[in-house]
């Protein structure tokens, strides 16, 4: 024997098998299954295998597979093995057969092919499986993907060309068999995140068979017991499958009484538990010589498993997709309609920023007019006190002037100073000196109505009222804005009815219009005012002949703030609060300007309105 131990430290034994008769070209023994031998054809010592010693126990040679030579005239012969081994157990385990070498090769394919494609297939699962699992967190897939690889790695290098690819070693060794001992925790731990910890049994289970698992690599690795004599393991794997299977199907009859519960889910699970314990089943009868052996099919049942446990993570996993999907619509739905209500809200924060802007402006101008009122009143009061006295002291002169006259034209004596120059000359100065002072004074109670007029102190309040006044009083006040160099033309409508309005804020308007017009004319020009009826409207019309407005500025002339007229000129307050006027009137104005022509500006304003009031 070789590496210098002896035969005598194992147990051994002989086989004989008879040769067929028939002939083939290239005949050769396929022989499987013992650790250590020599094959004796004629008495003649033709075949030696396996390393006899005590530690590791041949555990590299016990899955080995050998191809014995034979001679041509071997026909009828008889070929005797010698066997050796520490386990007597091991001697039933051989298989035999004679036939050309490429039928054996050939035969070791076809043998092999389907174990070996199921346990690459089933590496392929565990691999995708685990990607799954570092790509989304998804915990299931790891103990499947686990349990997938082991039991694939395992079907896959126990074949006949896994050991003519492979060279025996330790690292081999151990990664054929810890697979064995592995996949099963892998199993019970998917199984027990797939019922989410509802069977208590599974972690128990977990716990057995990684103890389980670790004494049996110690026992090999220290050389107590090799791993490759399954019969307690595979007893303890039997009984782990089976209440495995009971408390799968007692938990799935448990769901399915659940209302909601997901029957389909169940049945693949049963399903494929089922399976996996009949295929498992058959080969641990077939091992025990229980029942004939066929063919390997515990692989085929670990795939079947596998396949449903896809498809059922498949099922979660579109379950969850489709949830996740629910989930995002709906948020997009709420976002798009608090976006859409913070929308409404900001659009609705606008028009009460806008309206508060336009309060304030509304207020700002009321105060004005009522200062001015104020002013007015006061301004009127004083004035019209020593333009009375002014007005009467006149009216007495020119009386006592005439007087004065008849006296001296009806007395003899006075006949002479009548004929007087000077006297003459005086009489005349005074009467135009009277006359003077009595056109001022009028004058002065001439502005200081207009005045009143356009301030209305007297009516504040929604009135009705005459349009042409309010545009004359107005232009009273403008009279030195226009004097000298503006005509003011004016073209009233006949039977104008009176208008109900604010009668200080229209006038305001027409300030404000007018005297834009005014500033408009450089050197000489004029301003037109048209009123007429349009409909149930009262439409005035004030054109001036000015430098006229910009077309890109056309559409911004009523905006707060905005001005042509320079620095120091104006606030460009004026034509917006004018818009804001009638447009609080229900009424709207319009500009229309041809640059170096002119301007027109149309006020279209309610004659009456549904409440009396704007």
């Amino acid at each position: 024997m070789e590496n210098g131990h002896s035969a005598n430290q194992f147990t051994n034994a002989w086989r004989r098998f008879r040769l067929p008769d028939t002939a083939v070209m290239d005949p050769t023994v396929y022989v499987a299954g013992w650790p250590a031998f020599e094959a004796y054809i004629d008495n003649q010592l033709v075949y030696k295998a396996g390393v006899v010693h005590s530690d590791p126990r041949n555990k590299f040679a016990f899955h080995s597979w050998h191809l014995i030579p034979l001679p041509l005239n071997f026909a009828g012969k008889t070929i005797y093995f010698r066997l050796y081994s520490d386990q007597p157990a091991s001697f039933t385990h051989g298989f035999i057969s004679v036939a050309a070498r490429y039928d054996h090769l050939i035969a070791m394919v076809r043998r092999d092919l389907a174990r070996a494609t199921t346990g690459m297939f089933l590496i392929i699962i565990g691999l995708a499986a685990a990607y799954v699992y570092f790509r989304r967190r998804f915990p299931p897939a790891l103990t499947l993907g686990l349990f997938s690889g082991s039991v694939g790695l395992f079907t896959a290098l126990h074949t006949d060309i896994a050991s003519m690819l492979i060279s025996p070693s330790y690292f081999a060794w151990y990664l054929t068999h810890v697979p064995l001992y592995a996949f099963p925790i892998a199993l019970w731990w998917f199984l027990d995140q797939l019922t989410e910890g509802d069977c208590v049994l599974l972690h128990r289970l977990i716990l057995a068979q990684a103890l389980y698992s670790l004494g049996a690599l110690a026992a090999d690795v220290f050389g107590y017991y090799p791993m490759y004599l399954t019969t307690p393991y595979l007893v303890l794997l039997a009984i782990s499958i089976a209440i495995v299977v009971v408390v799968l199907f007692r938990h799935l009859a448990r769901r399915r009484m659940e209302p909601g519960s997901d029957v389909t889910e169940g049945k693949l699970l049963g399903l494929g538990s089922g399976l996996l314990a009949l295929c498992g089943a058959s080969d641990l009868l077939a091992g025990f010589r229980v029942i004939p052996f066929v063919l390997p099919v515990f692989h085929f049942g670990v795939l079947t498993f596998v396949i449903t446990l896809v498809i059922i993570l498949e099922r979660r996993f579109s379950l969850a997709h489709n949830q996740l999907r629910a989930y995002s619509r709906d948020l997009e739905n709420r976002v798009a309609e608090r976006t859409q209500d913070l929308s409404k809200k900001n659009a609705e924060l606008e028009q009460a920023m806008s309206n508060l802007r336009d309060a304030q402006h509304q207020l700002v101008m009321r105060e004005n007019m009522a200062s001015l009122g104020d002013l007015v009143a006061g301004v009127a009061h004083e004035v019209n006190t020593p333009i009375g006295a002014v007005n009467s002291s006149a009216d007495v002169a020119d009386r006592y002037i005439g007087k004065l006259s008849r006296i001296v034209d009806d007395h003899p004596e006075a006949k002479g100073l009548k004929d007087e120059k000077g006297y003459q000359q005086a009489v005349q100065l005074l009467r135009e000196n009277t006359r003077l002072i009595r056109n001022a004074g009028e004058r002065i109670s001439r502005i200081v109505r207009s005045l009143r007029s356009f301030a209305r102190i007297d009516e504040a309040e929604f009135q009705t009222v005459d349009i042409h006044e309010g545009i004359d009083s107005t232009l009273d006040l403008v009279h030195h804005q226009t004097k000298g160099k503006i005509d003011i033309i004016k073209s009233y409508g006949r039977h104008l009815p009176q208008v109900e309005c604010y009668p200080n804020q229209l006038n305001q308007v027409f300030m404000n219009l007018l005297v834009n017009g005014a500033q408009a004319i450089e050197d000489a020009g004029s301003i037109t005012i048209v009123t007429e009826v349009d409909g149930h409207d009262v439409v005035v019309t004030v054109q001036d002949t000015g430098r006229g407005i910009a077309p890109e500025h056309l559409e911004r002339v009523f905006e707060p703030g905005f001005t042509t007229k320079g620095v120091g000129v104006g606030m460009g307050l004026g034509l917006s609060i004018s818009y804001k006027i009638i447009e609080d009137h229900d009424g709207r104005i319009e500009v229309d300007s041809i640059v170096g022509q002119g301007t027109t500006f149309r006020a279209r304003i309610p004659i009456r309105h549904e409440n009396g009031e704007t």
